[in-house]
């Protein structure tokens, strides 16, 4: 059964328990109705967790791509810029271009689906296991 089917039938008997309980024990409609819908809701907390992590899931991958974002901490200049989708196992060519007042200091990522070969290293390459964001980093 569809956990919106099973939602919509568990919060309309909640409904029907509710106005049994409101004329045995001769409680405000309204407390008694926030009552059960908090229990319908914290019944139903970890559906509505799992549909945002779908949802992020499909922003982030479709099919056997991934999208990458490779992002600067500054107004400095890498190659690639921006996002992309990769299909995972491939190898991107990471460029970073210091300039005179600020160095280069490393690559990293918001993930361990990202694997890159030499973060210390102005030119290195990352390797795509998953989605995920590869930060250049200046100082």
């Amino acid at each position: 059964m569809k956990t919106q089917t099973l939602l919509a039938i568990t919060i309309g008997l909640l409904g029907v328990v509710a106005a049994i309980f409101v004329r045995v024990s001769n409680q405000p409609l309204f407390i008694v109705l926030w009552v059960f819908l908090g229990a319908a809701l914290w019944f139903f907390r970890g559906y509505f967790t799992m549909q945002a992590a779908e949802e992020k899931a499909t922003l982030t991958k479709r099919g056997n791509e991934v999208k990458i974002d490779i992002i600067q901490n500054g107004p400095f200049e890498t190659l690639p810029s921006g996002t992309a989708w990769y299909t995972i196992g491939a190898r991107i060519n990471l460029r970073a271009f210091p300039t005179p007042r600020h160095a280069f200091k490393n690559w990293t990522c918001d993930t361990d689906l990202i694997e890159i070969l030499n973060p210390m290293g102005a030119s290195t390459i990352a390797i795509v296991k998953g989605p995920g964001v590869i930060t250049g980093n200046f100082e």
